[in-house]
């Protein structure tokens, strides 16, 4: 996700891209390639008479199996409702906004991963060593 906002920052930043410019560059490359949703987002957008908020949430919440948590298809989901409505240092304020957000989301799960990663190391040697215990 920070690979797309990242993305998406520098065409805004950059190249004054528009949307559909955001589109092509978001379809096309190749660390996005699992993010099929920007694929269905951009024939919403171009081919039916919807906006560019409705389509990139429609196709977002249509793929089932991208995001897992709630929190992150409500992040991902504001990228739609902010791009493209409001001028250029909005649009930037917004995604170092949702970048920070992402970033902290991050911080924590390495916390639980260590904190937790620790706790099921402890448990698999002591699980082994009871087991081997008992065999004995």
């Amino acid at each position: 996700m920070e690979v797309m906002l990242n993305i998406i920052e520098n065409l805004i930043k950059y190249k004054h891209s528009t949307v559909y410019e955001i589109f092509a560059c978001l379809k096309n490359a190749p660390q996005l390639k699992k993010y099929d949703f920007i694929k269905e987002a951009e024939k919403l957008c171009l081919n039916s008479s919807c906006s560019f908020s409705e389509g990139w949430n429609k196709a977002l919440n249509s793929d089932d199996t991208l995001f897992s948590k709630k929190e992150d298809i409500e992040l991902i989901s504001s990228v739609g409702d902010f791009l493209g409505k409001n001028e250029l240092e909005g649009q930037l304020a917004s995604l170092a906004y949702l970048k920070n957000i992402l970033s902290s989301r991050c911080l924590t799960a390495e916390n639980i991963y260590s904190g937790k990663g620790k706790l099921y190391r402890n448990l698999g040697i002591l699980s082994g060593a009871f087991i081997s215990i008992m065999l004995l």
